[in-house]
């Protein structure tokens, strides 16, 4: 809808980028980003990190609600509307973007490792035909 798109060019002309809370949290998608790639060998770490961010998100409601009751003690303007549209932006959709991220890692992990055993398979079927070829050369 045209309309919505509107509403997202509106938001993102109206922020502050100045604000030390929003340049952290850009902050932190940044490193979150960063940290991913960094550990995409760690299959184990990025599942605890894709729960956490699950959770965020899960979380991003109540935590919406809280900072806009409470948005004059770190923000100079009231970002956090009712339909949660800042939110969204700003913090659930960034996250959702790590936890794809993170799902794709995942993937190609398991892809390595789906190679290396149908390697090994065929490496292992390699010498039990060679077995069975020198055992009827001596027959």
């Amino acid at each position: 809808n045209g309309s919505h798109l509107m509403d997202v060019f509106n938001v993102l002309q109206s922020v502050d980028w100045t604000e030390p809370w929003l340049v952290g949290l850009l902050c932190f998608h940044g490193c979150t980003g960063v940290a991913i790639l960094l550990l995409r060998r760690y299959v184990y770490v990025l599942g605890a990190m894709l729960v956490a961010l699950g959770l965020l998100c899960l979380f991003s409601e109540k935590l919406n609600e809280f900072a806009a009751l409470n948005y004059q003690s770190f923000s100079n303007e009231q970002y956090f509307d009712s339909g949660g549209l800042f939110m969204s932006l700003f913090f659930a959709g960034p996250i959702v973007l790590n936890c794809l991220l993170i799902v794709l890692c995942m993937l190609w992990s398991t892809w390595g490792l789906m190679e290396k055993l149908a390697k090994a398979k065929a490496k292992r079927g390699q010498r039990s035909t060679n077995r069975k070829s020198k055992h009827q050369k001596r027959d």
